[in-house]
């Protein structure tokens, strides 16, 4: 079972995938086991497009190697921070 994730636990995330700790298709894999989990109810719309964001960090793009990059996550630390 998955545990509710808070802006702090997003952020150590998106570091360590910044920093290459962990893959973009294991983060992809946890984002959507949060998603796919029907127990979680996320209430923080910040914490929940998030995740959505981090669900998608493996899909591939026609003009870079994938859709997001390092700059959409200082964008998404920085969202999280507000």
């Amino acid at each position: 079972m998955n545990i509710l994730p808070n802006r702090e636990m997003l952020k150590e995330v998106i570091q360590q995938l910044n920093a290459g700790v962990v893959s973009r298709s294991q983060v992809s894999e946890w984002a959507f086991s949060i998603i796919d989990d029907e127990e979680i109810r996320v209430k923080d719309q910040i914490v929940w497009k998030t995740l959505e964001c981090l669900g998608a960090v493996d899909i591939p793009s026609t003009d870079r190697d994938y859709l997001y990059g390092t700059d959409d996550f200082i964008d998404w630390l920085k969202s999280l921070d507000d």
